[in-house]
């Protein structure tokens, strides 16, 4: 390779976005998120298992309930627990990555936003984008939880309401969402309860 193939190569390594590797999903706001979502839970990560069936990588989630923010209705019983499952996972030596797919850490407190599909599996909605992982630090008293939505691993895009486009445009792109925890839970709050009453 020549010099200059070479200097040109890093060059263009280097201007390419580090991102590159995105998943694309619907940009939703909060409370688009709060009233899609089946069940809105604020909580503590207790458990992570990962499995790998027919070649592919899941992670189960295990939450202990703090709060939960909205509730699915097809919950007969309301458990101390919710679980979900995320695609990709791992044993140490083998590993499935799914960009803008969150990893949780037990211990964590996090607000999720949960789907149940057609199969009774809860899913996170919107990966990254409907994953808020709460930071505390100091004294709740001198410095409020901070809620974070860390999506820079996700590509989103708009749509006019009933229609896809063909090739989605990314409309935003590596951000990082960052508010008062307690704002998160009142935005949801009011989005579910104006949900309730239509």
């Amino acid at each position: 390779m020549t010099r200059f193939a070479l200097l040109l190569f890093v060059i263009v390594a280097l201007i390419l976005p580090h991102h590159a590797a995105a998943t694309i999903v619907l940009d939703q706001s909060i409370e688009q998120l709060a009233v899609t979502a089946t069940s809105v839970v604020h909580g503590t990560v207790v458990s992570t298992r990962s499995r790998r069936t027919n070649g592919r990588w899941t992670t189960q989630v295990l939450v202990t309930v703090i709060e939960r923010v909205k509730s699915d209705p097809a919950e007969i019983t309301l458990l101390p627990t919710i679980g979900f499952v995320l695609p990709g996972g791992g044993d140490g030596e083998l590993a499935q990555i799914v960009p803008g797919t969150p990893r949780f850490t037990i211990g964590e407190e996090v607000v999720i936003f949960l789907w149940r599909g057609p199969d009774s599996t809860n899913r996170l909605l919107g990966l990254s984008q409907g994953t808020f992982r709460v930071d505390r630090k100091g004294p709740a008293a001198e410095s409020p939880a901070i809620a974070v939505s860390d999506r820079r691993q996700l590509s989103t895009f708009r749509h006019k309401p009933g229609t896809l486009p063909d090739s989605p445009t990314p409309i935003q792109e590596g951000v990082v969402v960052e508010l008062p925890l307690t704002e998160l839970l009142g935005r949801v709050h009011t989005a579910v309860k104006s949900l309730e009453s239509k």
